[in-house]
């Protein structure tokens, strides 16, 4: 009880002084009657427990990573001679917008893209349909000036027509990534179809 308690206090002290337990009593006077603390839970909307025995460890499992569905790039490169090479690219993504827009683009090594890419500095990300471009025949490679980007390429390899976004990007620095070179590139010409959009999640272009 609060009067126990301030008792207790007081004795606890030897009761050297009438101030000492006049302390101890007000101190337990003052918790008298007050009410008890309790601990609410509040339930989680939408959320449903799981059921004993319904996360098993004898679900089916696969190892590995999982599947990602990745957007779909063609780069564009120039070798010495000034001869263009495409080759898929699909690991590529946006890191930072400000101060400058930066890409993360994973090129595979012994490739003739990566040897383009890192003689010349950069290249071309064309993002396209995969529909489309898993279509019989193909896109055909044009001039970038015959495309009306309104872009001055630093790099003029041929580009593939009716892509939905053309990115030049300028090699940074490179992170040896196993069979792969991770690269930091920066976004120095970007053109985006305005009637086009992008679903991330499937790369498929749609209009909007």
């Amino acid at each position: 009880s609060g009067l126990g308690l301030g008792l207790g206090v007081g004795l606890g002290f030897k009761m050297r002084t009438w101030a000492i337990l006049a302390f101890g009593l007000g101190l337990g006077l003052g918790f008298r009657g007050g009410p008890k603390p309790t601990l609410r839970l509040r339930p989680r909307v939408g959320v449903r427990p799981w059921a004993a025995g319904e996360l098993r460890a004898s679900q089916d499992w696969e190892a590995g990573s999982p599947a990602v569905n990745a957007t779909v790039y063609a780069m564009a490169t120039l070798d010495e001679a000034g001869a263009t090479n495409m080759n898929i690219i699909t690991y590529a993504t946006r890191c930072s917008i400000e101060p400058k827009e930066l890409w993360a683009v994973s090129i595979y090594k012994d490739t003739k893209t990566h040897d383009n890419f890192f003689g010349r500095g950069g290249g071309i990300l064309q993002n396209v349909d995969k529909a489309e471009l898993s279509a019989a025949a193909g896109f055909p490679w044009v001039d970038a000036e015959t495309l009306g980007l309104g872009l001055t390429l630093n790099l003029k390899p041929k580009l593939l027509a009716g892509a939905v976004g053309y990115l030049e990007v300028k090699l940074l620095q490179a992170v040896d990534a196993g069979d792969h070179d991770l690269c930091l590139c920066e976004v120095i010409g970007a053109r985006q179809r305005p009637e086009r959009a992008l679903d991330m999640s499937t790369g498929r272009g749609f209009l909007a």
